[in-house]
């Protein structure tokens, strides 16, 4: 490494995805604890168009420019102080961690624990839409705790998170039914799932929920009309949800906290923070053949901005992929 710049993705106002540009920034150097990693793909995630379109101006404030970038996968570059069980030249996928975002770019420092090893024989860019899959393993293992022979609901199942979910479910042991646009529905059979439902039939009320449920467990990636289909578990049953509505931000929080004391069936919400066990978990998922990864479309990185523009559009089969040069 000669340069000590590098490229990375930078917005200097809110807006559509237009206001996200190519430059040249100062490249990180590892502080104790933290490893660079030369990062080759990274996938583009709902939190971080959110956080680009204004969604979540009180939590990122007015400070700018701002980065990007939330996942990623590479080679470790250079090891700070203290770095233990990762080496110059692992193959590695991680994530930022709450820290913030970033990872839009030739490389990123982060904390070790942030990190896990790519299984071997699995392709860079393609592992790229793998790290969001371990929201996926603690939302059914962890805070559902899916069951052989339960059903299973998955709504945006053709998503980055749901696509997972299903193959993960599927598994597990579970009957999988899955949510999704007309035009996916196959994808999502081909992941596994044993029912696939066109979601506008749900949101035009054209399917009742008895021809639904009821559900032992409801994985929501959506945020919408959580009250709705709370109503589809069956006694005893479990829903995660990982999103919120942006557009009644309080009013759908307010939703979750109150369903831990109002009726049955507790909407459990998390967000995504997996450390380097959850990493572990993940590999032997994918080596033993229960997960595979599922891209959509891979970008370069000056046509971030497209790839924001086309997950906004919607439709999207598995994730959308940047490619780092």
């Amino acid at each position: 490494m000669d340069d000590d710049t590098m490229r990375a993705v930078l917005f200097d106002r809110y807006g559509g995805p237009e206001v996200l540009y190519v430059s040249r920034v100062p490249r990180p150097e590892p502080a104790p604890g933290e490893v660079l990693v030369r990062v080759r793909a990274f996938s583009v995630n709902g939190g971080e168009t959110a956080a680009r379109s204004g969604g979540l101006r009180l939590l990122t404030g007015r400070k700018f420019p701002k980065r990007i970038g939330l996942d990623f996968t590479g080679e470790v570059a250079a090891l700070g102080a203290g770095v233990t069980g990762i080496v110059i030249g692992d193959r590695v996928w991680g994530v930022m961690g709450r820290t913030g975002f970033g990872s839009a770019a030739e490389y990123v420092a982060v904390r070790a624990e942030r990190l896990g090893h790519v299984p071997d024989g699995l392709d860079l860019v393609e592992a790229a839409a793998l790290p969001v899959a371990t929201t996926a393993i603690t939302a059914l293992r962890d805070k559902a705790r899916l069951r052989p022979g339960e059903r299973l609901l998955v709504r945006g199942a053709a998503g980055g998170v749901g696509n997972a979910a299903v193959q993960l479910g599927r598994a597990y042991g579970a009957e999988v039914t899955a949510l999704a646009r007309a035009a996916n529905l196959d994808f999502v059979r081909t992941l596994g799932a044993h029912h696939a439902i066109d979601h506008r039939a749900i949101d035009h009320r054209t399917v009742s929920p008895s021809e639904l449920g009821p559900f032992d467990v409801v994985l929501d990636t959506v945020g919408t009309d959580l009250r709705a289909f709370r109503r589809l578990l069956s006694p005893g049953g479990r829903m995660v949800t990982i999103a919120f509505d942006l557009t009644r931000l309080a009013a759908s929080l307010g939703y979750i906290a109150a369903s831990a004391v109002h009726g049955r069936g507790r909407v459990r919400f998390f967000s995504g923070n997996p450390t380097r066990a959850l990493f572990d978990d993940l590999a032997r998922e994918v080596s033993e053949g229960r997960l595979r990864p599922a891209v959509d479309t891979c970008f370069p990185l000056e046509e971030t901005a497209a790839a924001h523009r086309a997950l906004e559009a919607g439709g999207v089969r598995g994730k959308y992929v940047v490619k780092v040069d």
